[in-house]
């Protein structure tokens, strides 16, 4: 496979970049670990984390934007409309997410040759709202390569959440109709995300769940928590309101057994930007802790002062149809830490609905706080049982979730799309 796309040229455009500290970072670097480094470039609109890369690497800059001007006229018009009938939920903040709506980035033409100079065989991208799928569309056909949508969520499916969000998505949909009918594929994190998304275009599909490095997850040697009578659940990565939801259910179960006289607590592995989110709903419960985000290579360590580890969910509406058809990309570093894992969530999800189809986690599928309790309490006093949870979770780790075959089947597919392995 690594023969194939040895000669491999890919031009990436993604909101990540390839990073340690969020899924979508982490995934990046694990898909792309057979493609020379020197034969990838990257587009992104992610923060700076004040690391050194590998890469050439380029952020997108509001200075590039260019707005169309009656798309943005119907949805400010579509935004008033609704806003008028419904104030509350509207700002003035909305009115920047609809300029962005309504635009697409342009390349500066020192970058626009650049591109050309680069050559790429193919554009793997990311399609996550209106301005990344229209620039997208726009500058494949300038640079007239195929391309690849890679989805990571279920965003165009989901119901208007509020008068911005009603004003945006006929636009976005209308820009991924015509971005996917010259689309080569679609990968997609679940077979049930591909079978969906079949339906609504006629692409072919492939399934490219998250991915560890197998060797550096060896079955553990480390200590079991952190030796100081604390029973510790972790949970890493990043944060959004549902799992913010969930943690705070948890830690609302941990200041319940706690005063009960349990020694047990929840500690955050967070970014600062994650910490600063979380905080204020969870920092006045007194059976929480943060620490910083450790960088991939030091997960395993970090892992080791944990008892648990927690996937969490809330469990409304807007939950189930934003992760249906989900992976949750902190799955497979969890799974291969051979720590046992804990998931609370609704069934309807796919990232809960795969640890049940496994059966190597303790699943909570309903938002029951005693059930939550008795979960927990059934890990600490059982060590036999968190010793077998572990080890079936590792090995079905090792057997799914081994970056370097997945990671050579991805290099394998871009090259057949690309024309390069032919």
């Amino acid at each position: 496979m690594e023969s194939k796309a040895s000669h491999l040229r890919v031009l990436i455009f993604a909101q990540n970049r390839v990073q340690p500290f969020t899924g979508g970072g982490i995934l990046l670097g694990t898909l792309f670990r057979h493609v020379a480094s020197d034969h990838l470039l990257f587009f992104h609109r992610d923060q700076e984390y004040g690391q050194a890369s590998r890469y050439e690497e380029h952020r997108l800059v509001g200075a590039w934007l260019r707005v169309e001007f009656g798309t943005l006229a119907r949805q400010l018009g579509a935004w008033l409309r609704a806003t008028i009938r419904r104030p509350v939920g509207s700002n003035l903040r909305d009115l920047s997410s609809l300029v962005a709506g309504s635009s697409r980035f342009e390349l500066p033409r020192e970058l626009v040759e650049r591109v050309r100079t680069f050559a790429p065989d193919i554009i793997y991208a990311w399609a996550a709202d209106s301005l990344w799928a229209g620039t997208v569309t726009a500058l494949s056909r300038k640079f007239g390569v195929p391309y690849v949508i890679h989805f990571m969520d279920n965003h165009f499916e989901m119901p208007p959440r509020n008068n911005l969000e009603q004003a945006l998505l006929p636009e976005f949909r209308q820009r991924l109709n015509e971005l996917m009918a010259g689309a080569a594929a679609m990968y997609v994190i679940s077979d049930q995300m591909g079978a969906a998304y079949a339906k609504h275009w006629p692409c072919p599909y492939e399934v490219f769940r998250g991915t560890a490095d197998v060797a550096a997850w060896p079955w553990p040697n480390m200590r079991n928590g952190a030796n100081d009578g604390v029973f510790r659940i972790g949970f890493a990565g990043t944060l959004d309101r549902s799992q913010l939801e969930g943690l705070r259910m948890v830690a609302q179960a941990l200041h319940r057994m706690r005063h009960r006289g349990r020694q047990v607590r929840l500690t955050l592995f967070l970014t600062e930007s994650n910490r600063r989110f979380a905080e204020p709903i969870l920092s006045t419960l007194g059976s929480v802790e943060f620490r910083p985000h450790p960088h991939a290579a030091d997960l395993r360590h970090e892992f080791g002062d944990v008892d648990v580890l927690l996937m969490s969910y809330a469990f409304d509406a807007a939950t189930v149809q934003y992760y249906r058809y989900s992976f949750a990309t902190k799955s497979a570093v969890y799974m291969l830490s051979g720590r046992p894992i804990l998931v609370l969530g609704p069934a309807a999800i796919e990232p809960v609905n795969y640890c049940i189809r496994g059966g190597w986690a303790a699943v909570v599928t309903e938002p029951d706080e005693d059930a939550l309790i008795r979960a927990i309490e059934r890990l600490m006093d059982d060590p036999i049982y968190r010793e077998q949870l572990g080890r079936a979770a590792w090995e079905a780790g090792c057997l799914e979730h081994d970056q370097d075959k997945n990671a050579g089947r991805f290099a394998a597919s871009l090259a057949r799309l690309s024309g390069v392995a032919a």
